[in-house]
């Protein structure tokens, strides 16, 4: 009987673990922006993440091009607390041939608690061509 016991015991308890160890686990979202095109030397693309938590956050952001390739990637990062803003840059004079980019953003929070975004810049000043959300 004991014997019986201790197997029983036993499966209940172990997935109880896995689950109470899972649960304090930070996972991580990740949003894509829409793709734009890079034509020139003079442009840009900006990828530009804001943590709206008062919590401090990691974030990676990474700029790739139409076939997938990382062409930028910032690596992990601290996003601070109360509106810190993350940027990663890709300069058209970094680009040999005219291509699409899009922005991937890989940071530890709920997709609700942060803001990102993908600037197409012409002139690769402060002032935006355009920007579109990432979801």
């Amino acid at each position: 009987m004991r014997a019986g016991r201790s197997i029983t015991l036993m499966a209940v308890l172990i997935p109880m673990v896995v689950a109470l160890t899972s649960a304090g686990r930070a996972s991580a979202t990740e949003l894509y922006s829409p793709s734009v095109f890079l034509g020139d030397s003079t442009s840009c693309v900006i990828c530009s993440i804001v943590n709206t938590t008062a919590i401090e956050r990691i974030v990676r952001i990474q700029i790739l091009n139409s076939s997938g390739v990382v062409r930028h990637d910032t690596g992990n990062v601290t996003l601070a607390a109360n509106g810190d803003t993350q940027d990663g840059m890709y300069t058209g004079s970094n680009n040999n041939t005219a291509d699409y980019f899009h922005c991937h953003f890989t940071v530890n929070a709920a997709k609700a608690t942060v803001r990102a975004q993908i600037v197409h810049n012409s002139t690769c000043t402060s002032n935006g061509s355009f920007a579109l959300p990432a979801q």
